[in-house]
């Protein structure tokens, strides 16, 4: 029995998971592509395809408000915006995909044309940015609360002999702790 014959216009068969593994859907999603194309990404076919795709994208985001901001994985106290940590959980849920995407040079070239080259250090991205204040999260959250402390008490302004006295420590303790505490945020120190 053979299967009917898919109109490309019509939109996608079946909403795929993401993984696109059967060759016979990636030629047919090929062919849809095309005759959007054709139609200038315009009319019924577009219009039916474009609201397949924002039904799949909300239960998308449905699914990562209910595991980020519902759950309380979210806070505002760790300082990024909810839009941030969207971002910074997609590009984490994704990552072979951003760094697939990044290699491409598909980016405009007026977005990055004022940039330095990736190999300079000073070269940071808001994705790198959002990715690296992630990873001090997740430090700070693992380091023991005394090491937190030191550092908060010492962001605050006061002297390794002022955190010393503070905490009932010898001075040398006290630069210690900030020391594996620096470490420990820096992702050199087992906490």
């Amino acid at each position: 029995m053979t299967s009917p014959r898919h109109d490309p216009s019509a939109g996608p068969e079946s909403p795929t998971s993401g993984q696109d593994t059967d060759d016979g859907q990636l030629l047919r999603d090929q062919k849809l592509v095309d005759a959007l194309r054709a139609n200038g990404f315009q009319g019924d076919g577009y219009t039916r395809f474009a609201e397949r795709l924002a039904r799949h994208g909300l239960g998308t985001i449905e699914g990562w408000m209910r595991s980020g901001l519902i759950a309380g994985r979210w806070s505002p106290d760790r300082g990024a915006s909810p839009l941030t940590y969207f971002i910074g959980m997609c590009i984490d849920a994704y990552p072979n995909a951003f760094r697939t995407w990044r290699r491409s040079g598909s980016r405009s070239v007026a977005a990055t044309a004022d940039r330095p080259e990736p190999e300079s250090a000073d070269w940071k991205t808001p994705e790198s940015e959002v990715i690296a204040k992630e990873q001090i999260i997740g430090r700070w959250a693992a380091l023991p609360e005394r090491r937190q402390r030191v550092l908060v008490l010492e962001a605050q302004g006061l002297t390794h002999d002022q955190i010393a006295r503070l905490l009932g420590v010898p001075i040398a303790a006290t630069t210690a702790l900030l020391h594996r505490a620096r470490k420990g945020l820096r992702g050199q120190e087992e906490v």
